[in-house]
């Protein structure tokens, strides 16, 4: 494995999109939006998919890893099995881990509304992850980078995207204006639960650009993100992404809610997500602003949105979570 890793440390340092290397053909994947991703295969053998994560608090590389460990020794196929993990590999920006390769297309865009095969198919894959408790799992892994569990942890991380901005003009908002929508947002919203809500592995990052599909299934990829949380938090993340789920109709919503709380038995789960769909909203808002505002720490050669498109985002996301918390957007 350290042999392929060199190999990929060149590929990565020459920024070339294919390299043919000690028997390797290795093609760098190009779309990721958080680690870089490479394809290699060998004549003999199967594929196999090496991802660089960028360092940071968070240990994405380790908490991936652990997801993945977790999902194969519990015989779901919903992710890809690891194969190996190095936290600091020569010659290449971030840890590494190589994995066996995935058959199969990303989704790219979720389905429409009304293809409910293909979305049960989503949802199923999902249920199979919010499967894995605390309690059933053998192998230790921690909470989720974005760890809900109550409203009030929702509301804990709008208030610290709220803090990371300037005084002064973000993009074509005033922060006292994004200082109004966080006041509303927080006296509307309950601080807990009347129960709490079940824990489980969650994905933390359940776009289309994540999932796999094959054979009519579902498969998923990413889990830097990954860890235990309240399930209802990935259903909400698909209808507040603004890039795929935000468009959909409420009703759409609703239904996507109702079907996986049918999935995992969770009667209550409904309506913890419709509460979190709505403060994700305005969490989009404000990491929208700081996309605005701070520079680039991405790793190169990740895909980052031009400064047009943030800004059209911007406007897009505003006048929604006005909308949702019926505050006149002017």
């Amino acid at each position: 494995m350290q042999k392929l890793l060199d190999s990929i440390a060149i590929i990565y340092q020459q920024d070339a999109d294919t390299l043919e290397i000690n028997g390797w053909h290795i093609t760098r994947i190009v779309g990721g939006m958080n680690g870089l991703v490479y394809h290699a295969e060998r004549e003999i053998g199967y594929p196999l998919a090496v991802k660089i994560c960028q360092r940071d608090k968070r240990n994405r590389a380790g908490r991936e890893y652990a997801a993945m460990q977790a999902l194969d020794a519990a015989g779901s196929g919903v992710s890809p099995k690891p194969l190996y993990i190095a936290p600091d590999p020569p010659g290449l920006p971030g840890a590494a881990i190589i994995s066996e390769w995935l058959a199969g297309k990303m989704l790219e865009a979720y389905p429409p509304p009304q293809d409910q095969a293909s979305w049960l198919a989503i949802l199923e894959s999902l249920a199979q992850v919010h499967s894995l408790t605390p309690e059933e799992s053998s192998l230790k892994l921690s909470n989720a980078a974005t760890s809900i569990r109550e409203p009030e942890d929702m509301l804990r991380e709008i208030n610290a995207q709220f803090a990371r901005l300037p005084e002064g003009k973000i993009g074509q908002l005033e922060r006292n204006q994004l200082e109004h929508l966080v006041a509303v947002a927080t006296r509307s919203t309950p601080l807990r639960w009347k129960q709490s809500s079940p824990i489980s592995l969650i994905h933390c990052d359940s776009n289309p650009n994540n999932m796999i599909e094959y054979d009519g299934e579902i498969r998923l990829v990413d889990w830097e993100n990954s860890g235990w949380a309240d399930p209802a938090f990935d259903i909400a993340d698909i209808c507040a992404n603004p890039a795929y789920g935000m468009a959909f109709p409420a009703e759409h919503h609703a239904w996507i809610m109702v079907e996986h709380s049918r999935l995992l038995h969770d009667p209550t789960l409904p309506a913890r997500a419709a509460i979190y769909t709505r403060l994700i909203h305005v969490w989009w808002v404000l990491r929208n602003g700081r996309y605005l505002v701070e520079a680039n720490t991405r790793l190169k050669g990740v895909h980052q949105s031009s400064r047009e498109t943030v800004l059209a985002q911007q406007t897009t996301l505003w006048d929604r979570a006005c909308s949702l918390f019926q505050i006149n957007p002017t």
